[in-house]
């Protein structure tokens, strides 16, 4: 047997999530774990990280094969990840979600500044906001920041306060994680923080 067949089957005899995320897609956990390790698993995973990867997209009922949930590889293991069409997921699907608006606050020459996402809950008396700086969310490196610096910005300041909004602490972006790795590349080992200390302040 194979590493990898090995590996599938050891993530197959985890009769607990495995199996529950197969019976939702309808499939036996043999074949829902092949196509998992192949599409959207890194190579490398081990069984418990994949089981890991498995329980935030059953507690959120995120579907990682449409790519509300990205499992990245992060220092031998992995990190889910949380797109924004995943976190606009949870907000739709809570019965207290009301609708969000955004609004775009611009410099006197008209250059885009900052934008501010407000949901609205129906058990809510007030907005809850978040407001997100271009100053401190472009970056100059990637070429999606480049030419579509008004989109993403607008992605940051709607996840920001959906997190706010639902209480969902520790569920990180695509985004942060590129920066987190970005810092950690030209800091002392003893510098480096944990991911979620991040996010979380």
């Amino acid at each position: 047997m194979t590493e990898k067949k090995a590996k599938a089957k050891a993530v197959t005899e985890d009769k607990s999530i495995v199996k529950e995320m197969a019976d939702k897609y309808g499939m036996d956990t043999s074949a829902f774990t092949k196509v998992l390790m192949s599409t959207v698993m890194p190579s490398g995973t081990k069984p418990e990280q994949t089981a890991a990867f498995l329980i935030i997209c059953n507690r959120y009922d995120l579907d990682p094969f449409s790519h509300e949930c990205w499992a990245f590889p992060d220092r031998g293991g992995v990190k889910p990840m949380i797109s924004i069409d995943g976190f606009i997921t949870i907000a739709n699907r809570d019965p207290a979600f009301d609708g969000m608006e955004h609004e775009e606050v611009r410099d006197k020459d008209g250059n885009l500044e900052a934008i501010t996402c407000r949901i609205y809950r129906k058990d809510r008396s007030k907005a809850i906001s978040a407001t997100e700086y271009m100053v401190e969310c472009r970056n100059e490196k990637s070429p999606v920041w480049r030419k579509y610096p008004r989109r993403l910005l607008r992605h940051r300041a709607t996840i920001q306060a959906i997190r706010l909004a639902f209480g969902l602490a520790g569920l990180a972006d695509q985004q942060e994680y590129a920066d987190f790795q970005d810092f950690t590349k030209n800091q002392p080992q003893d510098n480096v923080v944990d991911l979620n200390q991040i996010v979380n302040q």
